[in-house]
């Protein structure tokens, strides 16, 4: 075919002269929506027919939620000095979308926040908003990045002074739909004591000819900057809201730090306050601060998103003590297929996994020493409101991450096969290669591998990965195996095209200390 933008493009037939002929173009361009004309008749002298396309502005629907990210984070008393917290989004942004990150810290005053990327965005020098809590003990914050760059995008937060035995949690989400300029219609920012958490109130400016404005909201546990909070059971969305992530993994003794995020369209302008339900164990009284940012709807802005499989939400929840019994986590959701792994079961010993929308769970662990997954057989059912339970049998007392995958575009029967590599001795602490290797069964797909280290941590990949494969932990100056982010461990994926052997090389940061490793890595379609 040869093909002119919102034009003509022409075609080579080999019918028959005096034959009835009809054709059907079907065509999307990014962004846009086409129609076609000229595509019926009959064939003349000339076996040459043009067909004219033309194409207009795109889909008209509200802001659309691409891709979501939370973390864990280090725990009071630890006494890491850490700075420079290093991340990447799970999924290739698309160009024009709007980047949201919250993040939350523990004080000294005067703090600087800067953000940046590897693609070279400009992120804003200051928060779009940011609060501490009346006793000063946190400060929350959240950055707006309108009209970013495409491709793998990795963040960087850094602090003017390093965060020294207090805490760190980011929160990051991609949307399309939103203004590329003069994005930010509003912004709130509040502090209250569970259960009724406000982020304040405000009125966005009116955008209700473009589809109204989206209101993201972040809420984090003032308490757990200073002395222990108290154990989160569970976080209800506002009214119109969605839930985004929710922690609730630590129980107080580990010690836990609660925080969750919501967001809804809001499409007839009017005062808005941003809240939530916090729900803890002991009544609590917890001090919570609330920051919401209001960003201008759209419809056709950005990139909306591609065929295939993505990770819609990825959720880091770490458990520092965890206790033999039942175990419950929230896990908002929209894809098809959930994805659990963990540390190996000599360490966490999992029974069953079973949640509220009464998926059923395979367990993945080809041996004790390697880390296990837990796979809801296809197709997963999903929502915001999600909760699993895991039945625990005992343990070592050791802290466990378990990081959860929301994945859209799955086939029904999504688990494809495994490979692993049973704990052997890195006894120099070096680099760490073919951790494991694996062929994927079919393509295109997904894989995910897990490995656990007796000594961390992993600050990433190592050259020889596969191409396009993307580190799922956070990496900071200052990491030690002492960390409770994510254990100090390594987690990756990647999504391919073709059947091309992998071979998982993981970067060891552990001060050539020897470690012993073992890795599995699973494959969906």
């Amino acid at each position: 075919l040869a093909i002119s933008a919102n034009g003509a493009f022409t075609f080579a037939t080999s019918l028959t002269s005096g034959s009835a002929y009809s054709v059907t173009v079907r065509t999307q361009p990014t962004g846009q929506t086409c129609a076609v004309s000229g595509g019926s008749g009959t064939v003349g002298s000339s076996n040459i027919t043009s067909v004219t396309v033309r194409c207009g502005p795109g889909p008209t629907g509200p802001p659309t939620l691409m891709q979501h990210v939370s973390s864990s984070t280090n725990i009071l008393g630890r006494g890491l000095r850490a700075n420079n917290f290093r991340f990447t989004l799970p999924n290739p942004v698309g160009s024009g979308n709007v980047l949201i990150l919250g993040i939350s810290y523990g004080l000294p005053a005067g703090q600087v926040v800067m953000v940046r990327d590897d693609q070279g965005n400009p992120w804003p020098a200051t928060p779009t908003v940011i609060g501490t809590d009346p006793d000063g003990d946190l400060a929350a914050a959240i950055f707006v990045l309108p009209n970013a760059r495409p491709g793998i995008t990795t963040l960087t937060v850094s602090f003017s002074s390093p965060i020294d035995n207090t805490v760190f949690q980011y929160t990051v989400s991609e949307f399309h739909g939103v203004a590329t300029s003069a994005t930010v219609s509003g912004t709130s920012r509040s502090s209250a004591r569970q259960p009724t958490l406000s982020a304040g109130t405000f009125t966005p400016a009116n955008n209700d000819a473009s589809g109204g404005n989206l209101i993201w909201s972040y809420f984090a546990d003032a308490s757990g900057a200073t002395v222990f909070a108290t154990q989160a059971s569970r976080f209800t969305a506002g009214s119109g809201f969605t839930l985004l992530d929710a922690d609730i993994a630590a129980p107080t003794s580990s010690p836990p730090f609660p925080h969750a995020s919501q967001y809804q369209v809001q499409t007839s302008a009017g005062a808005i306050t941003p809240g939530m339900t916090a729900t803890h164990l002991d009544g609590g009284g917890d001090m919570y601060v609330g920051l919401a940012v209001a960003l201008r709807a759209s419809p056709g802005a950005g990139t909306p998103p591609p065929p295939g499989m993505r990770i819609v939400h990825l959720s880091h929840l770490t458990n520092q003590v965890p206790d033999v019994g039942t175990w419950r986590l929230q896990f908002p959701s929209s894809g098809n297929l959930i994805v659990l792994t963990m540390q190996e079961t000599n360490i966490i010993p999992v029974a069953a996994v079973t949640d509220s929308l009464g998926n059923s769970y395979l367990h993945l662990e080809p041996d004790d020493t390697v880390p296990q997954f837990w796979i809801a057989q296809g197709p997963a059912a999903t929502d915001p409101t999600l909760e699993l339970t895991l039945q625990l049998t005992g343990g070592r007392g050791m802290g466990v991450t378990y990081l959860l995958y929301d994945v859209a575009g799955a086939s029904p029967s999504s688990y494809d096969g495994f490979a692993f590599k049973t704990q052997y001795d890195d006894p120099t602490g070096s680099d760490v290669f073919d951790s494991p290797v694996i062929t994927p069964a079919s393509a295109p797909g997904l894989t995910i591998t897990a490995t656990s280290f007796g000594q961390g941590p992993s600050s990433g990949l190592a050259p020889g990965c596969p191409a396009g494969a993307i580190f799922d932990f956070v990496y900071y100056t200052g990491e030690t195996d002492l960390d409770t982010m994510d254990n100090a461990d390594f987690r990756a994926h990647v999504f391919h095209s073709d059947r091309s052997t992998q071979h998982w090389n993981i970067a060891v940061s552990n001060g050539n200390n020897g470690t012993n490793v073992s890795s599995t890595a699973a494959h969906f379609k």
